[in-house]
């Protein structure tokens, strides 16, 4: 419950601090393999502040996330960031 509460706060905090400027990043995630890439609106995909070292931690947190549909995405520097969709 923690978990959730946590990863709601940061989307929220997000939200609001990025505005429009998250859902227009939200179009560079690609297909994934928790949610099909037919189900993907890029309006709705915003990303989690933060990263994680290992592609478990990330699905890890995205499982225990309040959303039904998210993503991890590796990132140049080999770490991997949560993408939530915030429509789900």
């Amino acid at each position: 419950m923690r978990g959730r509460l946590l990863i709601t706060g940061m989307v929220l905090g997000a939200t609001a601090l990025l505005g429009t400027a998250a859902t227009a990043q939200a179009a560079v995630v690609p297909a994934g393999t928790s949610a099909p890439a037919g189900e993907r609106s890029a309006s709705a995909w915003i990303p989690i502040p933060g990263t994680f070292p290992s592609s478990t931690a990330c699905n890890a947190a995205g499982a225990s996330s309040v959303y039904s549909q998210w993503d991890c995405v590796r990132l140049p520097n080999g770490r991997w960031q949560l993408w939530v969709n915030d429509a789900s």
